[in-house]
Formats: structure tokens, C-alpha cells, sequence
């Protein structure tokens, strides 16, 4: 009775986590592509999120994995199909998720990495326009007149 009750809670949780997997793949694609326009920050903080949010449920999935070892993994005969396909969702499970977590990172880096050229492209434009406007501004004064020949 208990192992039963532990399948179904195997199942349940496999279930969820397929179900979240889909869903972080569509918070990806938004990310990378989204619907309104979204700031290079924004983008960042939703990409790092995704990100951790992804490790959490491969730790979710690692510990439903050592229980399937420990306790649910059939021997012999009881081999079944369903056992067979317990092991195949949850190997597509941890694939999917390890392959979101590797593009969620790159996004996270990529936008990171667009942050920090902005700013320094920020800080060089802003030390040019104060050279410029110092220079104008001799212009404007010109040259003092000479106090002799």
C-alpha cells in the first residue's frame, strides 16, 4: 500500500515537473523574444530568475531520482513498461531542464554582458560631451587680445 502510494506521488511530481518544464520554455522564448519591449536589466534579472527557478526543479528531480533508486526501482519480472517509462520521462525531464538551465545562463550572460558595454559606453559619451562643450566654450571666449606688440 505504501509503495503504491509512493508511485503515485512519483507520478504526480514527474508530471509537475513536465508541466513546468513546458512552462519554462515559454518564459524563455519570452524572454529572448518578448511580446512588449523589455529592458536589457529586465531581461537579466527574468533570465537569472528563470535560471534559479530551473535549478530548484532539478533538485526536485534529483531527489524524486533517489527515491525511484532507493525505494521504487523494480527488479527482475517487475521490470514493467510503465516502470520503463517512469525512467524514460524522467531522463527527458533532466534533459530538458539541464538544457534550459545551459540557454537560461548564456541569455542571463548575454544581457549582463550588453549592461556593462552600455554603461561603458555611457560613461565615454558623457567625458566626450564635456571635452566638447569645454571646447565650445573657448570658442565662444576666443583668444584674449594681446597686451603689446
Amino acid at each position: 500500500d505504501a509503495f503504491n502510494k509512493s508511485i503515485i506521488e512519483f507520478n504526480k511530481t514527474a508530471t509537475e515537473l513536465e508541466g513546468l518544464v513546458q512552462k519554462d520554455r515559454s518564459d524563455l522564448d519570452n524572454i529572448i523574444k518578448p511580446k512588449e519591449k523589455m529592458k536589457t536589466t529586465d531581461r537579466l534579472v527574468s533570465a537569472m530568475d528563470l535560471a534559479d527557478d530551473i535549478r530548484a526543479q532539478k533538485e526536485i528531480h534529483t531527489a524524486k531520482q533517489s527515491e525511484w533508486e532507493d525505494n521504487l526501482r523494480p527488479e527482475g519480472k517487475e521490470n514493467t513498461a510503465e516502470a520503463k517509462e517512469f525512467v524514460t520521462r524522467m531522463s527527458e525531464i533532466i534533459s530538458k531542464l539541464n538544457s534550459l538551465e545551459q540557454e537560461a545562463d548564456g541569455e542571463a550572460v548575454k544581457y549582463g554582458t550588453d549592461i556593462v558595454l552600455m554603461a561603458e559606453f555611457t560613461n565615454a559619451r558623457s567625458g566626450f560631451y564635456n571635452w566638447i562643450e569645454s571646447a565650445e566654450a573657448k570658442v565662444k571666449a576666443g583668444y584674449a587680445s594681446p597686451n603689446n606688440l
